[in-house]
């Protein structure tokens, strides 16, 4: 990680300067691109979660959270941060894909693509899971390793048959003395097919799913401030990178270098500016990642087009104009279960 200093800023300053260096900068910033991840306060209890599995060689794991709560987000980041703590573990991630009509076949091939790995047409469906295994065994020998990793996105997709191949996956795996990790992140419809099968298919239920657990939303205004000082923490977030520059600094450099602007300094606004659309439905809900970032890259494009001279002036009600387009209030459908408030 870098350290930020004064002198490492201004060596730089010409990203923060007038210019085609800056313009391309701005196109390629990870805020613009929807490609900031960051280890929030959610994600950082499911990778230690996830540690955990690793030491106890547990088969799987399983994470549920609503649409756009940063699903895809979380095994981003935990992409990165789950080598740092052991490099020799194999890391290999699929999207679960719903089919009309499932079959052994098109999961497998499903798999071979998400791997990035061609096949022949004309394979079996044999075949097929013959050279997923294959694979496996080859990145956990390539790496010393006796375990693999795999992350499934929208695991609900999957259902009882998807699951017994993915079963036959893992016996495989252990004839060659290594144990398959799946990590799952799904939408709560997943735990209707764990009510459905916890009877009568115990096997299914222990290896993948035996304690689903949430995976949360933003719901405390200490939360939100810490996402907001990632932002501003070069340590967190820097680019372009080997600068010193962080996210908030890149987008408002005057106020954040002259006058000690911070990001997170907004947060009050910001939590406000939420909390609106939420009572206008009667309850409290949690901020998904999907909205927050939206919100965030926003009011950040608006502070950079009122220092580049492109607006005269910053909108008093800029967090809720912001919160507004970012389609949160849309995401409140009555329909949806409100988080229900502890009593004090």
């Amino acid at each position: 990680m870098s350290v930020t200093t004064e002198d490492q800023v201004s060596r730089n300053l010409e990203y923060l300067s007038p210019g085609i260096l800056r313009e391309n900068a701005f196109l390629d910033h990870p805020i613009i691109r929807d490609e900031a991840r960051l280890s929030t306060p959610a994600v950082k209890a499911v990778f230690d979660v996830v540690k955990d599995a690793v030491i106890h060689r547990d088969t799987g794991v399983s994470f549920i959270a609503e649409p756009r709560f940063g699903k895809s987000f979380a095994i981003d980041v935990l992409e990165h941060f789950v080598p740092q703590s052991f490099p020799n573990l194999p890391i290999y991630r699929t999207n679960a894909t719903g089919h009309q009509n499932p079959s052994e076949k098109a999961f497998f091939t499903d798999i071979l693509t998400d791997f990035k790995l061609s096949y022949r047409n004309g394979a079996s469906a044999a075949e097929r899971r013959n050279q997923v295994v294959s694979q496996l065994v080859a990145g956990a020998h390539d790496q010393s390793s006796d375990c693999v990793m795999l992350f499934v996105d929208e695991a609900q997709n999957w259902h009882e048959n998807e699951y017994s191949w993915l079963r036959d996956v893992t016996n495989d795996l252990r004839l060659d003395k290594i144990r398959l990790i799946t990590v799952m992140f799904a939408h709560p419809d997943l735990l209707a097919l764990r009510a459905s099968l916890i009877r009568r298919r115990t096997d299914l239920i222990g290896r993948f799913f035996l304690h689903p657990r949430a995976f949360k939303g933003i719901d405390t205004f200490q939360d939100l401030e810490k996402i907001l000082k990632m932002l501003d923490d070069v340590n967190d977030s820097e680019f372009p990178l080997e600068t010193g520059i962080s996210y908030s600094c890149f987008f408002r450099p005057q106020e954040y270098l002259q006058n000690g602007w911070r990001l997170h300094h907004e947060a009050k606004p910001c939590w406000q500016a939420f909390n609106r659309e939420m009572k206008k439905q009667g309850g409290e809900y949690e901020i998904g990642m999907r909205w927050l970032m939206a919100t965030i890259r926003s009011v950040l494009c608006t502070f950079w087009e009122y220092e580049i001279g492109k607006r005269p002036d910053i909108p008093r009600n800029i967090w809720q104009d912001a919160v507004n387009r970012s389609g949160f209030s849309e995401s409140l459908s009555p329909l949806r279960t409100p988080r229900v408030k502890k009593p004090r």
